[in-house]
């Protein structure tokens, strides 16, 4: 008989291989032992995914923000990690990130589901939502005050959505009723839809109404369903509930609680002050032509020390954010310079969008700094604003007509209600610079103010339309 014989290095080297086997598996057991709280720990981030919404997250001057955001940015310094944020445009996509375990958990403004229940773990209901019933507004069109009747009517809702839930009861008492569930899109879909007139009613939250009811002036509300849905986080499915069970007191903080208040207290937008047809207008403007020269007034911006959406508003103001604009006088481009004000500043063509929105920029501060400084902001913006407009002698002359009737010439509320006079015979024959467009100032300066409220929302809402088409 062959007996083999193992010499004392391969029995030493089998012993020690023996060893760092059983260490590895040691080792390995021990990482499998570990809960998913400690490993998030570990690893140092907090895994979030969420919907580009302006509910849930979106990008105010190229910061994070949005209601989940904050939220869940405030989850994760509670829990001492880094936060790192995953979006998708729909539902189905985070369920898939959270599946795929890409991610620790989904906060997006999702109700609570019985099906979603089975697959993923809910957290606790941290907010109620209601839901309206929108309409747009025409001639000859009765709106209904029920879905009773609504029936026959094209409803529509976003699939897989908490709409969809609220809607599911009423099929006993109305087997009658129908709606459409539409993919690929978005609330805010919905509402163009709407306004379209592709559909007649639309069922969405009201906190998202609450927030754009003013960007669709045309969209009427037509009534509220009778019940709320509870709002929740969600999680993978598992034995190990470190993760929920800190959520838990998490929410159940004082300061928790405090939290979610200011946040629902603070994510309306500035309320649109545009008539049907301007927000019309000024929309499109922000999808066709805003989205391209934003580098443009972000470079000027940084030149002058304004910020980009207030030198956005004078633009569009100025041209509509029109290349090509020219006025009857002369004054040409998208900031509307004339070849003085233009050789001032350096412009070489006025009709070259970033040369126009540098130099207009430009001629704005340099006419900012003749206001003087005991002016306090914003009525030294203001000033300026009028001064851009008509000039900074016209300016002049009705600051010194507000101080001759008693007004105060440092106040821009007041020398508003003077400048109209520089267009009457009886005043601009006795001042320094003669006529000039007065009301047209005053309007100049409402407008861009209205402009420069409502932008972040559109440019948000641009934004998000646009991630929603790449995806």
């Amino acid at each position: 008989m062959f007996r083999s014989r193992r010499t004392p290095h391969l029995r030493q080297a089998i012993y020690t291989g023996g060893i760092l086997f059983i260490t590895f598996l040691i080792a390995l057991s021990s990482l499998n032992s570990k809960t998913a709280l400690m490993k998030i720990r570990d690893r140092g981030v907090l895994k979030v995914a969420t919907l580009h919404s302006p509910l849930s997250y979106y990008h105010d001057r190229d910061q994070p923000s949005g209601f989940d955001y904050n939220l869940v940015r405030d989850f994760a310094e509670y829990l001492d990690v880094d936060l790192e944020i995953t979006t998708a445009s729909d539902p189905k996509r985070l369920f898939q990130l959270l599946e795929d375990h890409r991610v620790d958990l989904i906060s997006a403004n999702l109700a609570e589901d019985p099906a979603r229940a089975e697959r993923f773990e809910p957290g606790p209901a941290y907010r109620e939502e209601s839901y309206l019933v929108i309409y747009r507004e025409q001639q000859g069109y009765r709106a209904p005050q029920s879905l009773e009747q609504a029936l026959g009517q094209r409803i529509e809702v976003l699939v897989n959505s908490g709409e969809r839930l609220l809607l599911q009861p009423y099929l006993e008492s109305l087997p009658e009723l129908k709606w459409r569930e539409i993919t690929n899109a978005s609330r805010l879909d919905l509402l163009t839809r709407l306004q379209n007139r592709e559909s007649e009613l639309a069922v969405i939250p009201r906190s998202l109404w609450r927030s754009f009811a003013s960007y669709h002036p045309e969209l009427k509300v037509a009534f509220e369903l009778d019940h709320q849905l509870p709002v929740t986080w969600y999680l993978s499915k598992s034995r190990d509930t470190s993760l929920v069970d800190l959520i838990k007191i998490y929410f159940d903080r004082t300061q928790t609680q405090e939290l979610l208040s200011q946040l629902e207290s603070t994510a309306i937008p500035p309320t649109n002050t545009l008539n049907y047809f301007d927000t019309k207008a000024f929309r499109e403007g922000v999808e066709q032509r805003y989205t391209e020269l934003r580098p443009y007034f972000i470079e000027a911006a940084r030149n002058t020390g304004y910020d980009p959406l207030f030198l956005a508003a004078v633009a569009y103001q100025e041209s509509h954010w029109r290349v090509d604009a020219i006025s009857p006088t002369g004054v040409r481009g998208i900031m509307m310079l004339t070849e003085d004000a233009a050789k001032d500043v350096g412009v070489e063509d006025r009709t070259d969008a970033r040369q126009s929105i540098l130099g207009g920029a430009e001629y704005l501060k340099r006419v900012t700094q003749k206001i003087p400084e005991r002016i306090p902001e914003p009525d030294r913006t203001f000033f300026a604003l009028a001064a851009y407009n008509i000039g900074f002698g016209h300016l002049e002359d009705a600051r010194i007509l507000t101080q001759k009737a008693g007004g105060d010439a440092d106040s821009w509320e007041s020398v508003a209600e003077h400048l109209p006079k520089l267009e009457e015979p009886e005043y601009f024959n006795q001042i320094k610079y003669g006529e000039a467009r007065g009301n047209e100032a005053v309007n100049y300066v409402a407008n861009i103010r209205k402009y420069q409220a409502i932008l972040p929302t559109e440019a948000i809402l641009a934004d998000i339309r646009e991630i929603e088409v790449e995806n």
